[in-house]
């Protein structure tokens, strides 16, 4: 199971960083960018330590970012997509280190693991969805309400993730 959920994780970041690229077409800032990206993603899914999986998803994150900054972006519709794959990355790499080694891939535990994933990417892009939703309302121009819209973003976000968590 954790080999499975290595593979998966490493294919998860595959997908992001390969999207990215498509996104900033040839850029040469995102060559470098792309091979520390996968220098982290291969370090966080060998050694297994928690700030290394939080590290490369920060830098998921970061490249995806990035890539916006040198394509000719206006706004990603795909947005919240990703946003829901960095999630899904996050969470093979947090179960590809807490299964033991010796965990044998039962058949109930992989459907368990699959539906929780998939909840996790379901959550990601309604979340996504919703802050996208929200930055595209015509608010005004007042400093109290782009922070309160911040909050609400991060809420939206958030707490989701946070039910899940606490659930299982």
């Amino acid at each position: 199971m954790r080999e499975l959920a290595r593979v998966g994780a490493g294919l998860v970041a595959l997908l992001v960083v390969l999207r990215d690229l498509a996104v900033a077409g040839y850029a040469p800032a995102m060559v470098p960018a792309s091979v520390i990206v996968g220098l982290l993603v291969v370090a966080a899914l060998a050694f297994f330590r928690d700030g290394l999986v939080t590290g490369s998803g920060v830098a998921l994150a970061g490249h995806y970012l990035l890539s916006l900054t040198n394509g000719d972006v206006v706004l990603d519709l795909a947005a919240p997509a990703v946003g829901a794959l960095v999630v899904v990355y996050l969470d093979l790499a947090d179960l590809a280190a807490a299964v033991p080694k010796d965990r044998r891939v039962d058949r109930a535990f992989l459907l368990a693991s699959a539906r929780r994933t998939l909840a996790v990417l379901g959550i990601g892009a309604l979340a996504g969805t919703a802050a996208l939703a929200l930055a595209l309302v015509p608010w005004p121009a007042l400093e109290v309400v782009r922070a309160a819209g911040a909050l609400g973003v991060a809420a939206v976000v958030a707490v989701p993730l946070i039910l899940l968590r606490r659930s299982q």
